[in-house]
């Protein structure tokens, strides 16, 4: 995406403004955002683009959906969380939060030119503590069942951890994690993550846990401390000899200031057996804390003194992309304001189409319940047009005064227009429904039986001393009787058990 973008953002579903690329890989493109709400509200957001030549391949769509799938179950401050996955126009999209800050492949990079040497024993240790509890959640991560998914990142390197300016560090990229009922499975023999940072199991193909990713951070230690790569070749087939057979030297033999206490961790974290290793990577970072740790504040500014510059040029940038969005936010945000509260009043069932439609027609064979997008397989009832507020008023009294009639005549003064009130309460306020006339508002089908139930049950006034039992449904007030008709006066007669039955010439 171009310089277009600035001026003018990608629209993603009504809901989401997409505009320019901040960072790019092998698989996607992550570009500025807004995710934009109702009031007024809007927000920077990253969304992360799969390339238009993967959209197309059914494995790398599944590997994409499985990065937000797993990402998305895993709630940590150390991991940058998912919030949304938008297909649009063929395309799919991961919204994720956007964190402004530094990967710390580039910060260790500016750490060997400007420094010569590595990083702070302090800042190293508060760095890999931070990354190890935000695995920690994702190995702990469960499903809606509470049933373990068994998350294996497989990718954890410099280039996937983030640290922010706010000096929290933070897991991104969990697109080839392992993980329980993932979409896309990996083939045999293919490898996946980056060589350098591969513990010997994973690279023999062999059965991956948790003690896969304590390996791979504590290759990120060695780095950090050491002030340079553990395993360096000019091929593939060298750094592979390296990790199953070659010499693996403490940190301290690279920087002789660091104390045993380092040494061991950092050894016992790059055990070749996974069974000596740290069994959680939460042990692990609890032990990195106790050796040194630093203040998010003194890892925030440690980051600016090395990236400052660099910090500073895209954050101007994002405050551009976000002025450039405002007009555009002023258009959309109404409009989706709208849209939402007309499908909370009255929602319509929409006809799902194509292939949408033969997985909803498989899925009610199943009998399993099928939502995709706003449609739903439940049968909706038709939309029903408004009524002015009148007879919207006026049309359940007439429908009331029907009923009374169906279940057998009419209780109390057939002139009155309101029953009288409770004693121990005030009499309420008359219908706007009285002044107008009945006949305009006749109903078109029969209420359910619960709606006469709601109002209060009219006092009978029996003429005769027989006793009668009360009618099973509160009676309604009749309409007035008509004038000028003779006999309707009144407009009913007493048969033998004490009921009234209306004379039908005086309706």
């Amino acid at each position: 995406m171009g310089a277009r973008n600035v001026r003018e953002g990608k629209p993603l579903g009504g809901r989401y403004l997409l505009s320019d690329e901040i960072a790019a890989g092998g698989m996607a493109t992550v570009h500025v955002g807004r995710l934009l709400g109702g009031a007024g509200f809007s927000r920077t957001v990253a969304i992360k683009r799969l390339h238009a030549q993967f959209s197309r391949e059914p494995d790398f769509v599944a590997m994409f959906l499985d990065e937000a799938r797993i990402a998305a179950r895993i709630r940590h401050p150390n991991v940058v969380s998912t919030i949304d996955v938008v297909v649009f126009e063929g395309e799919i999209f991961i919204v994720m939060e956007y964190v402004p800050g530094e990967s710390l492949s580039r910060l260790m990079r500016a750490c060997r030119e400007q420094a010569g040497g590595g990083v702070p024993l302090p800042i190293a240790m508060s760095i890999i503590a931070g990354t190890l509890y935000g695995l920690h959640a994702a190995h702990e991560a469960r499903d809606d069942r509470d049933v373990p998914l068994g998350v294996v990142h497989r990718d954890v390197s410099p280039q996937n951890v983030l640290l922010g300016e706010d000096g929290i560090p933070r897991v991104v990229d969990f697109g080839v994690a392992k993980a329980a009922g993932r979409l896309q499975s990996t083939a045999q023999g293919v490898l996946k993550g980056k060589l350098a940072y591969m513990p010997p199991e994973q690279i023999r193909g062999q059965a991956v846990d948790r003690r896969t990713d304590i390996y791979a951070a504590s290759v990120m230690l060695w780095e950090m401390l050491a002030g340079r790569r553990l395993f360096v070749a000019d091929n593939e087939a060298t750094v592979l000899a390296e990790v199953l057979s070659g010499e693996v030297l403490p940190p301290s033999r690279h920087s002789p200031e660091l104390g045993p206490a380092v040494d061991a961790l950092v050894m016992k974290g790059l055990a070749r057996d996974p069974a000596v290793r740290f069994a959680t990577a939460w042990e692990m970072a609890e032990s990195a804390q106790q050796i040194a740790h630093a203040t998010a504040g003194q890892i925030g500014a440690w980051t600016h003194g090395l990236r400052g510059p660099a910090l500073a040029q895209r954050a101007a940038r994002v405050a551009e992309i976000e002025s450039s969005l405002r007009h555009q936010e002023i258009v959309a945000v109404p409009q989706l304001a709208d849209t939402r509260t007309t499908l909370v009043e009255e929602p319509r069932a929409q006809e799902p189409q194509g292939a949408t439609r033969e997985w909803l027609q498989h899925a009610d064979a199943q009998g399993q319940s099928s939502h995709v997008g706003a449609f739903s397989t439940t049968p909706q009832a038709p939309r029903r047009a408004r009524l002015p507020v009148g007879l919207a008023i006026a049309a359940p009294l007439v429908v009331l005064a029907a009923v009374g009639i169906i279940h057998g005549g009419w209780s109390g003064d057939p002139i009155a227009t309101a029953p009288p009130a409770p004693p121990e309460r005030a009499a309420p306020a008359a219908s706007p429904a009285s002044t107008l006339p009945t006949a305009t508002a006749a109903p078109t089908a029969p209420p359910a039986p619960s709606t006469s139930a709601s109002l209060p049950a009219a006092p009978t006034a029996t003429p005769t001393s027989e006793p009668r039992s009360a009618p099973p449904h509160p009676a309604p007030r009749p309409p007035a009787t008509p004038a000028g008709k003779q006999g309707c006066r009144p407009p009913y007669t007493v048969n033998a058990d004490g009921v009234r039955v209306p004379k039908m010439e005086c309706l």
